[in-house]
């Protein structure tokens, strides 16, 4: 409410995030308070979509309150005033007392709600993060399984997927994805320590025992903050047949049993997911959801397989053509097809899913994924908006959005994004990791660490939360610990994943062993050769070796490949940058321009020292363009400012400082920065920088 009051006191205005804190907190907060009271205030506003009607984040400033504002005059009661006599400025002393008064400033709130809502016309959705009473929070267990087969294992899973799914239909629910609860499979853990962790008070407990004829599901409900059991119930039914309305019945009884708006009845039925009646399709279907979590291409492959069986014998069957078209753009990620071919057969499959369900929240969000790949991003928000309001608790859509908006530069809406994915998928690796490096992006350093050591803590065994470790200590400078935790990282990947190893080459780079760099970096190439930090740790090698040509003829022939990709034209830019080119420079950049209106500013970068945007501010300074070059002058001074101080150490950051400082001819203060930074492990740069070596 403070907040609120507090902007509209100021509406119109950028706040800037410091004066925020300032004004609603008398102690000392982190950032992350205001970030959460802000999407909470969002969330209440029904803000929660782009573009906002209310509250609109202003990149790298503050917050901005957009809707209009009517104040209404309140007399202050005659019981709280301590002077009945000056009637004449009674008013005013009751307008000064706002803050002194609840019963003042509840009414003015309500006032300012009410215009609010008939400005608006408004009617709130529900939002997945919203549920914040564990009443209403579930996850379910890996059901148990008494049968050798490992078919019913991983049917089982697929039972449970798809129970989640049923369950999530209810707004009155936040479940917990498979991903999280699945990590808890033959746990010795207690109850109520399980449901702490996921933050969830009730837990479903199943299982399920096969013969060659016949099949028997027990399901029990737990309420962990009790301890014992407050439903349970035993289905035999014959091994072929379909077990779908087993599963509905499931769904249906315990939403009633646990959300406080449903009707308390086993005839009440939620909103069902469209499966056939073919029972052989839907346990085909099951089959492959549950393949599908796994990230291995072979598994990848036998859910496509399954999926398209499905298909065939049911062809009407929406979902599993929806599930062919998410293979599909899986096996693409992990570098398995070409996009052209990918994107044919997700399209065909996609359009054919919407043409029988022209609402199926699955199939949006698929399609937004497939236009990410395309670098049709605006398109690809569309869908992913799309979906989110058919069925806002998509887990799948809320994560891709988010690496969506982070891939444009949007990062603390990606974070947003992320942040409400990960409420419904609390041990979700990529999800955590999305967190924590939308933290890094946006300078939060301090923030990100505690993260990454919180998803540590609860997911031991997962490299991604040692990866994240290591790269805040190598934006902060401390290659030691950097080192520590991406070896911790390699043990635990198996030395196989890419970012690990991509950070095992900048810290051989960082410590001059050149020829151990070069051949990590000609590893990586076999596996991902346009990605545009290997990239970028390319050219800062054949920097440090002087031999650019060879690697300005690699980023030529990947711009004739992908023409779309900005990436690459800002990595010839930044080659011919430092050949002293900048005809080149400024073509390569201002191609940038197109769609995204100005350079892609990362945090990232500086961990070698690379400023995109003052690269281009020295190539217009050199052709006597002083307003161009002032643009992007202000560019940089604007993110550096917004910074928190958690980041201000960063030494390629203090660097780029010095080259701003230079650049506005404050020559004196730029030296200082520099003689700070001779233990800089890329101090070598300003050797090679046209900024220090061109008089002018």
């Amino acid at each position: 409410m403070q907040i609120l009051v507090f902007m509209a006191k100021n509406q119109g205005r950028v706040i800037k995030r410091d004066e925020l804190l300032n004004a609603v907190w008398s102690e000392t907060v982190i950032s992350e308070v205001l970030n959460n009271t802000v999407a909470i205030l969002r969330k209440s506003l029904g803000d929660t979509k782009s573009p906002r009607r209310y509250i609109e984040t202003i990149p790298k400033q503050g917050y901005r309150l957009i809707a209009p504002v009517v104040w209404h005059d309140v007399e202050e009661p005659a019981d709280a005033s301590t002077s009945s006599d000056n009637s004449a400025s009674s008013k005013s002393q009751s307008q000064s007392s706002i803050f002194k008064n609840k019963r003042i400033l509840l009414t003015n709130m309500v006032a300012i709600f009410i215009v609010a809502i008939i400005l608006f016309q408004y009617t709130k959705p529900f939002e997945p993060s919203e549920v914040e009473d564990k009443h209403q929070t579930i996850a379910i267990l890996p059901f148990d399984v008494f049968d050798t087969e490992q078919q019913t294992e991983i049917y089982a899973e697929g039972l449970v997927e798809e129970l989640i799914h049923q369950l999530a239909l209810d707004p009155n629910l936040r479940v917990t994805a498979r991903t999280s609860s699945g990590v808890f499979k033959n746990t010795k853990k207690d109850i109520r320590e399980i449901a702490a962790i996921l933050g969830v008070r009730y837990l479903i407990e199943g299982s399920i025992r096969q013969n060659n004829t016949e099949s028997r599901v027990t399901v029990q409900l737990i309420d962990s903050l009790k301890g014992f059991h407050i439903w349970s119930k035993t289905f035999d039914h014959l091994k072929d047949s379909n077990i779908l309305e087993t599963q509905e019945f499931i769904a249906t009884k315990i939403s009633a049993l646990i959300s406080p708006n449903a009707i308390n009845t086993t005839n009440q039925v939620i909103q069902k997911r469209s499966h056939p009646k073919s029972s052989e399709a839907y346990k085909k279907f099951l089959l492959a959801q549950a393949y599908m979590k796994s990230v291995e291409i072979q598994n990848l492959q036998k859910a496509l397989k399954l999926y398209q069986e499905a298909i065939e014998l049911e062809p009407n069957y929406a979902l599993a053509h929806s599930g062919v078209a998410a293979a599909h753009l899986l096996l693409y990620q992990y570098n398995f097809g070409s996009i052209r071919e990918t994107v044919a057969k997700a399209s065909e499959a996609i359009d054919r899913a919407l043409e029988l369900e022209p609402n199926l929240a699955e199939a949006f969000s698929v399609r937004g994924l497939m236009k990410v790949y395309q670098y049709n991003y605006k398109v690809a928000e569309e869908n992913f908006i799309k979906a989110i309001e058919l069925k806002p608790a998509l887990r799948f859509a809320r994560h891709n959005y988010g690496f969506l908006l982070w891939n444009s530069g949007r990062i603390e809406e990606a974070l947003e994004q992320f942040q409400i994915a990960l409420s419904m998928d609390p041990l979700s690796p990529i999800t955590n990791f999305g967190v924590g490096d939308s933290l890094m992006k946006l300078g939060r350093l301090n923030e990100a660490e505690e993260h990454y050591k919180h998803c540590q803590n609860i997911l031991p065994n997962e490299y991604s939360c040692s990866l994240g470790i290591a790269r805040t200590y190598k934006l902060k400078g401390d290659l030691k610990q950097s080192q520590h935790f991406t070896e911790i990282a390699t043990d635990l990947s198996k030395g196989k994943n890419f970012y690990v190893n991509l950070n095992a080459a900048f810290i051989e780079l960082a410590s001059g062993r050149y020829e151990e760099a070069k051949s990590k970096i000609s590893a990586l190439k076999n596996i991902s050769a346009g990605n545009y930090y290997l990239l970028k740790l390319d050219l800062i090698l054949n920097l440090a070796q002087s031999s650019l040509t060879q690697f300005e003829n690699e980023v030529k022939e990947l711009i004739i490949k992908h023409p779309r990709n900005d990436n690459f034209n800002r990595l010839l830019a930044t080659t011919a940058y430092f050949q002293n080119n900048c005809e080149i420079t400024i073509a390569q950049y201002q191609k940038t321009f197109i769609k995204t209106k100005k350079l892609n500013v990362s945090i990232h970068d500086y961990d070698v020292g690379l400023s995109h945007g003052l690269n281009l501010a020295y190539c217009f300074k050199q052709r006597n363009l002083t307003n161009k070059a002032e643009i992007h002058l202000k560019e940089f001074k604007d993110f550096i400012q917004e910074l928190p101080a958690s980041s201000q150490n960063i030494q390629g950051k203090l660097y780029n400082e010095a080259r701003y400082l230079k650049l506005s001819g404050k020559d004196i203060e730029a030296k200082r920065i520099l003689m700070r930074l001779q233990s800089w492990e890329f101090i070598w740069l300003a050797k090679l920088d046209p900024i220090w070596s061109n008089p002018d």
